[in-house]
């Protein structure tokens, strides 16, 4: 009677039965160029997308890569043992150059090559002789590449987009598998073929690189929108010239102020004899003293306020749990710095000053209408009586 066979050797049998090497490694591949495909196109005509094109090249080099470890019996005995492991580290070199370019930093040469630079000349003396050695130290390579990968994503993760977390969640497991086989690789006892071995391992192996392929695509193409969806956010609600919030972000502050009742002070500002500022040193100098203006605004404010420009060469700001007299206080040390501060403007150098108006909710009616209006009407004051003072108004 034959003895049955081990639990584990059963698992095994099962495993190395249901993963099918041949088809887990087309199906990477075909997924790979579909992915490939999708991120070239997204790419098409945008040269602020480099990485979806850097993305795309990597995904072809990387199917390059897993077509020839299908065939590497084919091949002469040095190319079977180096070229596919060469591909694929270029492949994973090329993703960490993507994440770089996604994130906005830069790509030295050593992001693409020098993982491949490292292989040949660590594992060249041993690729005709000690397999395993050549086995675990293009795994160190590659484990390296993904884990700088994951770093590149997980460095960002302020922005709070949930996509950052699952790429992190695919090259960690990515990762994890490469390490595995160092091991395998650096263990061997002279026995391992130049070949891969189309055991269970493997097909674990190209499980889990099926996983990453799959979640590694579509959640770099997920990112990529919440970039954008939050980008769009981001511009619907500022103004462009001095990322300030904008007049409707600012209207909607300002009505959720009222709404809940909290005390806070309103005031409103603008550059004093503008126009002559224009026709004098140019629209470009105008511009200077606009983001000047934003500039000293908003190192003053800081977490005490938010500062809005609500359009040309005027400002508001909204003031959080202040009484009166520091409001007033506050706004008039305002003025004196921008009366201070020089603007400059290519070759010209040249002062302003802002005029503005006032007002404590306490001293003002809970209309947003009226509300504008009183503090708009101080305004008009300080520029009647001589510009550069800021005029503090009460309800009536």
């Amino acid at each position: 009677m034959a003895a049955s066979a081990s639990p584990c050797a059963q698992m095994q049998s099962f495993i190395g039965g249901a993963l099918d090497t041949t088809t887990l490694f087309l199906a990477n591949i075909v997924i790979l160029l579909v992915m490939a495909i999708a991120k070239g196109v997204a790419a098409h005509g945008r040269r602020d997308e480099e990485w979806r094109r850097s993305w795309a090249i990597a995904n072809v080099v990387i199917a390059l890569s897993l077509a020839l470890y299908t065939v590497d019996q084919m091949l002469p005995p040095l190319a079977m043992t180096l070229m596919p492991d060469i591909f694929l580290i270029i492949g994973f070199g090329l993703r960490w150059k993507a994440a770089r370019q996604f994130s906005g930093r830069t790509t030295p040469w050593f992001v693409t090559w020098g993982g491949v630079i490292f292989y040949l000349v660590a594992a060249g003396p041993f690729a005709l002789s000690v397999n395993g050695v050549v086995l675990g130290v293009a795994n160190i390579a590659l484990t390296t590449q993904t884990a700088l990968i994951a770093y590149e994503f997980w460095r960002d993760r302020d922005d709070g987009f949930p996509s950052r977390y699952w790429l992190i969640i695919a090259y960690v497991a990515m990762g994890l598998s490469f390490g595995y086989r160092i091991f395998v690789g650096l263990l061997d006892d002279g026995s391992m073929p130049a070949y891969i071995p189309q055991d269970t391992a493997l097909a674990v192996h190209l499980a889990v690189a099926l996983f990453h392929t799959v979640a590694g695509g579509a959640f770099a193409l997920s990112l990529a929108y919440e970039r954008g969806s939050a980008a769009l956010r981001f511009a619907a609600m500022h103004d462009s010239l001095t990322q300030l919030l904008n007049r409707n972000a600012f209207e909607m502050r300002l009505r959720s102020y009222l709404a809940e009742q909290k005390p806070f002070a309103l005031a409103l500002i603008d550059i004093d004899r503008f126009k002559s500022i224009n026709d004098r040193f140019g629209h470009g100098a105008g511009d200077a003293a606009i983001r000047t203006c934003a500039q000293i605004c908003r190192e003053m404010v800081g977490d005490r306020g938010t500062v809005a420009r609500i359009g040309g060469e005027e400002f508001t700001i909204i003031f959080d749990a202040i009484d009166p007299e520091e409001a007033a206080a506050f706004i008039e040390k305002i003025r004196g710095r921008v009366s201070q501060w020089p603007v400059v403007s290519g070759n010209d150098t040249f002062g302003m000053t802002i005029s503005g108006g006032v007002c404590h909710i306490d001293q003002a009616p809970s209309d947003f209408e009226e509300l504008m209006r009183l503090v708009d009407k101080g305004l008009y004051e300080s520029k009647k009586n001589g510009r550069n003072r800021i005029t503090i108004k009460q309800a009536a």
